[in-house]
């Protein structure tokens, strides 16, 4: 249990960022569940998960109360819990091929509901863990990010089961196919990117308490911040998510000010709004094209629990200007809504962003794992968090941190992708396949378990 739960925690750990670990993670408890009672084997592999999910619980306990936090450790506890039992059956019917499947195919299909009904998309998935194992994650541009969670369960279990080969055939199949796919790639013109996130100091308390004055005031900061990247050279200028406070007073001010330096320079704007309007809160991305006008007013659709507690506004539609795409920090943690810049063959997304400092390096590499499976290149601004500049192979081409709250900028060059992904093209079909699997699996399970009942009644 230990060596399990140590395991767990080192890749969950949103400090460390080791990928390793969880390759080894399942091995001890899915070696040990057979030998025990099926109580035992429960309760083995949910101290194990529940010690791994630890590693979060002091992160999650800064952003939310202490119900919903134990809960958000607990839960996927419990139900690792209940996939090791459910396969724990066929492995005592000795056979380690059918039980090293069924284990892959239940987690997956769990991570699957939860990532399309659940009110925080993928970001708890084991796959993110991988960020930086790039032969790995290409393969989330046939299958998503559950082709690499069912690896990660498949794989540990085929080593419990003793299925050496079988093993080895899996990881020189998906490292295969990552190395060709990290050798291709076709590529636009490149372009040189901006970004900036002013110390959090000169926010001075909560956004919406804000006047007119201090809008102009922190507006005039950011002013002078985007002044001196287009000096740079910067073509593309993307500020963080929710910097810049506007009201029904300061929105002409505010917008025309920005449309006029980015016509000034000839560049592009992305910004960072919270909209306190009349007819209600509202998180904004107005883009700013090199002529001055505004392309788009991007409204964030996935809303952050604070957000949906102070009765923000949410957009419906996805924001896509041209070969180029729009999005706000939480709405990139939702495969499916994602899946619509992926089929609208976007080459590059700018996304402003809000972290809350330690897990910068994991809600990036959401992101990046998501540019991945829909074939865009990625730039996103966090403030309390990463600025990335990263491909649609998973590469980090540029990358600072805001973690430390002062006064972060960086230039960097992003070259728009041009080819489109699997996944982009026929969505989660990998997912659909597993949730069908886990049908089947459930009910082999079932029926073994029956079998052995009505055996034990004629004994």
């Amino acid at each position: 249990m230990l060596l399990s739960g140590g395991c767990w925690w080192l890749s969950f750990d949103l400090g460390l960022h080791w990928w390793w670990p969880i390759w080894l993670a399942p091995i001890p408890i899915l070696l040990m569940a057979p030998r025990l009672g099926g109580s035992g084997a429960f309760a083995l592999a949910f101290l194990a998960f529940f010690i791994g999910r630890c590693a979060w619980l002091g992160f999650l306990l800064s952003v939310l109360p202490l119900g919903p936090a134990l809960l958000f450790t607990m839960m996927p506890a419990v139900l690792f819990g209940l996939t090791v039992l459910a396969a724990r059956g066929l492995w005592k019917k000795e056979r380690p091929l059918a039980a090293a499947f069924a284990f892959a195919v239940l987690w997956t299909a769990i991570e699957f509901v939860f990532s399309d009904l659940g009110r925080d998309g993928t970001i708890a998935s084991i796959a993110y863990t991988q960020s930086d194992l790039l032969p790995v994650i290409q393969l989330a541009a046939l299958t998503g990010v559950m082709g690499i969670t069912f690896v990660l369960c498949f794989v540990p279990a085929l080593i419990a089961g003793r299925k050496w080969i079988w093993a080895a055939a899996v990881i020189v199949g998906v490292v295969g196919f990552g190395w060709v796919r990290l050798l291709t790639g076709s590529y636009g013109a490149p372009v040189k990117v901006g970004m900036v996130a002013l110390p959090e100091s000169v926010f001075g308390g909560r956004v919406l308490e804000k006047g007119a004055e201090k809008e102009m005031v922190l507006f005039g900061l950011y002013h002078e911040q985007i002044e001196k990247l287009a000096d740079a050279g910067a073509e593309v200028v993307v500020l963080p998510e929710k910097v810049l406070p506007v009201t029904d007073t300061t929105k002409k001010v505010i917008y025309d000010s920005l449309g006029r330096m980015a016509a000034r320079s000839g560049m592009v704007i992305v910004g960072g709004v919270t909209g306190i309007f009349a007819e209600g809160l509202t998180n904004l991305a107005p883009v700013f094209g090199p002529d001055g006008k505004m392309v788009i007013n991007y409204e964030k659709v996935h809303l952050f629990e604070g957000e949906a507690m102070e009765h923000f506004r949410h957009g419906v539609l996805p924001g896509m200007f041209g070969a180029e795409g729009v999005a706000i920090c939480k709405d990139l943690d939702f495969e499916s809504y994602m899946r619509n810049y992926g089929r609208a063959g976007i080459g590059v997304l700018y996304a402003p962003a809000w972290d809350f400092v330690r897990d910068g390096w994991w809600h990036s590499r959401v992101a990046i794992v998501g540019a991945v499976a829909n074939g865009y290149s990625l730039v996103r601004n966090a403030r309390e968090g990463r600025m990335t500049i990263s491909d649609d192979r998973g590469r980090v081409l540029s990358e600072t941190s805001s973690e430390s709250r002062e006064l972060a900028t960086m230039t960097g060059t992003v070259r728009p992708a041009t080819g489109r992904t699997l996944y982009g093209r026929w969505g989660n079909w990998f997912g659909v396949v597993m949730l069908f699997a886990a049908g089947v699996v459930l009910r082999t399970v079932l029926s073994t378990y029956l079998a052995a009942r009505r055996s034990l009644t004629r004994i």
